[in-house]
């Protein structure tokens, strides 16, 4: 998201951006070994947050959400499952082109994350 930086400083938290244009090379591995989860365990991750998501995709009901990230120096595109239980923020607003949504969800937390 625009600003995730600012957003981690102000929620006084780790932050990795999905999107992975400024992450670090092992975030990329990551994504290309399917180890994801493992990542953001290390890094204390137990929040994901997404901005502008297609109300049509996370109508009320929708269950999970395929949140998918790829990965810009290996081409793949892996995703992660959100599910709507998790939600622990929701914001609709129209960004231009629709109706969309800011949401943040609680990852589900292994017993290796530390807090």
């Amino acid at each position: 998201m625009t600003d995730s930086g600012a957003f981690g400083y102000f929620l006084d938290a780790g932050v990795v951006n999905l999107d992975g244009v400024v992450n670090n090379r092992a975030y990329q591995v990551a994504l290309r070994d399917h180890g994801l989860r493992a990542y953001l365990d290390e890094k204390n991750i137990t929040g994901i947050a997404h901005h502008a998501v297609p109300l049509a995709k996370v109508p009320p009901g929708y269950g999970t959400y395929a949140y998918r990230v790829r990965s810009h120096l290996f081409g793949i595109t892996s995703e992660v499952q959100l599910r709507e239980a998790d939600e622990i923020y929701r914001r609709e607003y129209n960004d231009g082109t629709g109706p969309v949504a800011f949401i943040v969800w609680r990852r589900p937390v292994t017993p290796s994350t530390r807090f």
